[in-house]
């Protein structure tokens, strides 16, 4: 018994050290970039540009997200902490939080039909798009545990308004800022979250919606 303490004490320990965390980055990356099928290049692929802290409870890491006209997303710095504590009835998440992000454009996937034309980025769109995606969680089978994410929070995101329904050449390159915060506990018998949305115009470019300044 002492043996096994001993040998977990310091398998924890190793996973806390720059050495082993930088290993560890190098092996998830190979990883991330290996082809589906011998010789195809992976459609969508991403990197850890940094992994640190306390492994496995939480840690904080950096990450870039690839197709084949190169980078499109950047994640600079996300953190995650979750209670090992709970398991095995409930899967808690302390907190996920992602700090300026940088959604460069939307991804160009290879095969993929042209998509249908969409009404723009809003509030009421993001909160549709919960509502689905909690009715999905809540017909998860019985024996898998609880969701439960105490904290969400998305902050100081940019992205480019013409992705809010804007297309005039005065938004090509006009950016917003998103900033969000959830929390959420998903079950079989139940799942409920609450969702808040910030979005604001970067510097004094104005924010346009499908046309119209908001301000």
């Amino acid at each position: 018994m002492l043996l096994c303490v001993l040998a977990l004490a310091g398998a924890l320990a190793a996973l806390r050290s720059e050495g082993v965390q930088h290993w560890l980055t190098g092996r998830i990356n190979a990883a991330l970039q290996a082809p589906a099928e011998a010789g195809a290049a992976p459609a969508i692929y991403a990197r850890i540009t940094h992994l640190s802290g306390p492994l496995p409870f939480a840690f904080e890491l950096g990450a870039e997200l690839y197709d084949a006209d190169g980078l499109w997303l950047r994640l600079p710095a996300c953190s995650v902490s979750w209670d090992w504590q709970a398991l095995p009835r409930v899967l808690r998440m302390a907190f996920v939080r992602v700090d300026k992000a940088e959604l460069l454009r939307l991804p160009r996937l290879p095969d993929a039909p042209a998509p249908a034309p969409s009404p723009p980025l809003t509030e009421a769109g993001l909160r549709t798009m919960l509502g689905d995606a909690l009715r999905t969680l809540a017909s998860l089978p019985g024996w898998l545990p609880q969701l439960r994410l105490d904290e969400f929070s998305l902050s100081n995101a940019r992205l480019p308004q013409a992705l809010l329904g804007q297309s005039t050449s005065a938004a090509t390159s006009a950016l917003a800022r998103l900033d969000a915060g959830l929390d959420l506990v998903a079950g079989t018998d139940r799942a409920q979250a609450k969702l808040e949305v910030s979005l604001k115009a970067v510097e004094d470019t104005p924010l346009l919606l499908a046309g119209q300044a908001v301000s």
